[in-house]
């Protein structure tokens, strides 16, 4: 047993984005005081003393004289409001199930509003940043634990959401395939093989009670029914007790790796425009989601174009030298005029300064390659001046500093091509230019914080779009949302039609995506 497998036995989350293999140098503990070493490839002995170092994406409390250092759970936000809650509603709840963050809304069914919203980090993150990693981890049997893993995830949520509450009318979940795979508890080899074939990828629905059970044997013996989430409703949370009758959804998606996410993301996207008087309803519009799993859906009047691209977690900061995810003192935008490098930070004032710099989140990633290209710090092919000198960022507290590498660039690059190509191919087979897209939406985090003009320096998005980049949020959280409220036969049809409209382009099997690929390394 590994060191990085005794610490999660005893749950100790700690940053792995590679899944254990050795592959992005974050494990690091230290053993009986001795230099730094990578815990997933180092084995665990009895009676070591076991201090996690941590890192950008790590933050890990250190408790002095404990064998194991407890990780740290600042890194979930929480944003709770108190507002007046009537107890003679029926209250709903909205949960987008993301492979790094979840977040999930309580909603008020008269007014549409979210009373309260809570957020927290995927606490699966231990058995890799990316879907493969997870999927690859659950073929290895660690499926069960991952399943506990994320209904806990989902009980803290929930329970935090209803404090007070009386009456949960109805819970609807959307994520990505491989999420909901592992909350069901369904076998996840078939994502990980090919011809990657889900399990079910169908619209889930039925009493919160019976649809996802907690014996998974029984479970998959049954398909779809069983006493679902005993693990939470019996965990003295009065919410699940007492809704235990509320009905609950899970929006489907539309392959292995387009997931109920984008599907929601869609729904929610359609209904917003159709009541926007400046819209043409003959518009084309693309919806991108630069997650640990980049995908892009393309809408026509005819057909959604989607495909799945292997982005990784770069534009989360994940597999950056200096990288973090987007937590308080991550640098959050950069920019280069001659010799001075200037940064803004999440939490920072408006000049800039205030906090010890703890890392460089993704839209700071992608200003960082843009800026260094820019100022003739590297040429077209992302090779530094001098590629054995990093470019220093800023200072940071211990005194080591912030930096960009030359292995930094070349993980953006791998990124971005990845996005950039996929797009091409989705264009190419719609029979449209990059021109005739009236909008990008970007969902997620990324999508406020991005600069479009660096993503469109760095030729992450095609130049042609810079100008029609519109931020658009947690579009899956939105979109579960809007059902929650709305939901009858005519939203379920809905549903379903943009699930059915939904033409999935698989990148591996087309012969001109690993040209277009190599071609889109260039900056």
């Amino acid at each position: 047993m590994t060191i990085l497998e005794y610490l999660r036995s005893q749950g100790v989350d700690i940053a792995a984005p590679c899944g254990g293999y050795g592959a992005c140098g974050k494990c690091l503990v230290t053993v009986d005081g001795g230099a730094p070493l990578l815990a997933c490839r180092i084995e665990y002995r009895e009676g070591s003393v076991i201090k996690v170092i941590g890192d950008g994406n790590n933050n890990n409390r250190r408790n002095e004289g404990c064998n194991i250092i407890a990780a740290d759970t600042d890194g979930n936000s929480s944003q709770k409001a108190s507002p007046e809650i009537d107890n003679d509603r029926k209250y709903t709840i909205a949960v987008d199930i993301g492979t790094t963050t979840l977040a999930a809304a309580l909603v008020d069914p008269i007014s549409g509003e979210k009373i309260r919203q809570e957020t927290c980090l995927n606490s699966n993150r231990v058995f890799g940043a990316d879907v493969i990693s997870r999927i690859r981890s659950g073929m290895e049997g660690h499926l069960p634990e991952m399943r506990d893993r994320l209904q806990n995830d989902l009980r803290e949520l929930i329970s935090g959401l209803t404090e007070g509450i009386r009456t949960v009318d109805m819970i609807v979940l959307a994520g990505n395939t491989a999420m909901i795979h592992t909350l069901m508890g369904y076998d996840l080899s078939s994502l990980g093989t090919y011809p990657y074939e889900p399990v079910n990828i169908s619209m889930i629905e039925g009493k919160a009670g019976n649809l996802i059970s907690q014996d998974r044997t029984e479970m998959m013996s049954r398909d779809l029914t069983g006493e679902i989430s005993k693990d939470i409703i019996e965990t003295g949370s009065d919410v699940f007790k007492m809704s235990e009758d509320s009905h609950c959804v899970i929006l489907p998606s539309a392959s292995a790796f387009i997931g109920g996410d984008i599907i929601s993301g869609l729904y929610y996207l359609e209904a917003a425009r159709d009541i926007d008087p400046s819209i043409k309803t003959d518009d084309i519009y693309a919806l991108m989601d630069l997650g640990t799993n980049g995908e892009i859906a393309l809408v026509t009047d005819n057909s959604i174009y989607c495909t799945s691209t292997a982005a990784g977690p770069v534009f989360e900061g994940g597999e950056i030298s200096c990288g973090t995810g987007s937590i308080t003192g991550a640098i959050d935008h950069v920019s280069i005029s001659g010799n001075d490098i200037t940064c803004s930070q999440i939490g920072g004032n408006e000049s800039g300064d205030c906090l010890s710099p703890k890392g460089i989140c993704g839209s700071g990633v992608i200003d960082c390659a843009a800026e260094i290209f820019k100022a003739g710090l590297c040429d077209e092919r992302g090779t530094f001046t001098d590629p054995d000198v990093p470019v220093k960022i800023a200072d940071s507290e211990d005194g080591s500093g912030i930096f960009f590498t030359q292995e930094d660039m070349r993980q953006v690059q791998l990124a971005k091509a990845a996005v950039s190509a996929g797009f091409r191919i989705l264009c190419r087979e719609a029979g449209i230019d990059m021109e005739d897209i009236s909008a990008l939406y970007l969902a997620g985090g990324l999508g406020y914080s991005i600069r479009p003009s660096s993503a469109a320096v760095i030729r992450l998005v095609d130049p042609a779009l810079k100008d029609k980049i519109i931020p658009a949020g947690n579009t899956s959280l939105l979109g579960t949302i809007r059902f929650s409220l709305l939901y009858d036969k005519d939203e379920k049809d809905r549903i379903s039609t943009i699930k059915d409209r939904c033409h999935v382009i698989d990148l591996a099997s087309d012969p001109s995506f690993q040209d277009l690929y190599i071609a889109d390394m260039d900056l």
